[in-house]
């Protein structure tokens, strides 16, 4: 298991690297960057992940 995430962060790295800031959704790692960054939460609002943390903390 180890090796795959170690292999998945590779290609993610040289993605970044190819690609900078562009984002190609035609391809399995941009794809999921792309989801990635949409399910991130605001910066400013932190509900989300305050009431992801309630759930997990209790």
């Amino acid at each position: 298991m180890a090796e795959l995430l170690d292999f998945i962060e590779s290609e993610i790295e040289v993605y970044k690297q190819q690609k900078g800031d562009q984002v190609d959704t035609g391809c399995y790692i941009g794809a999921y960057l792309h989801e990635l960054e949409q399910l991130k939460p605001d910066e400013e609002d932190d509900t989300a992940l305050s009431s992801e943390c309630e759930l997990v903390c209790g």
